[in-house]
């Protein structure tokens, strides 16, 4: 039988996602796991509030799809407890709640999400 793998927070990691703020910023070097203590973040937002919408930004899309980026972690996370849309770059969880994948380029991107009413946004590498 396949042991079941546990994530631990680092401290920086337990630090950041034990915030209430509005705004928080955590800032270091690669590898310091900022990509997954915010894709968590916006992860548990979407499971404690149902029908809520979060959005998760990089400046390119490849960015997202790179082997050890947001997407790929997710899907590490969220395979059999949410649903992926490929198409759309999104899970849709079981309690109405979507999360969903995106980017700002360009000036004229940012236009992609006008009028959505996001109960969080994430900027990975702002």
């Amino acid at each position: 039988m396949a042991e079941e793998k546990v994530w631990r927070p680092s401290k920086k990691q337990s630090l950041f996602l034990s915030r209430d703020e509005d705004e928080v910023l955590y800032g270091g070097a690669a590898g310091g796991g900022k990509t997954m203590a915010l894709l968590l973040s916006n992860i548990k937002g979407r499971v404690e509030i149902p029908g809520s919408s979060g959005l998760f930004l990089r400046r390119q899309l490849s960015d997202l799809k790179k082997s050890d980026s947001a997407i790929p972690q997710s899907h590490k996370l969220l395979n059999g407890h949410a649903a992926w849309n490929g198409t759309e770059l999104r899970w849709n969880f079981p309690n109405g709640s979507v999360l969903e994948f995106g980017h700002c380029q360009d000036e004229e991107d940012k236009y992609r999400y006008k009028s959505a009413g996001y109960a969080e946004i994430d900027f990975d590498e702002l």
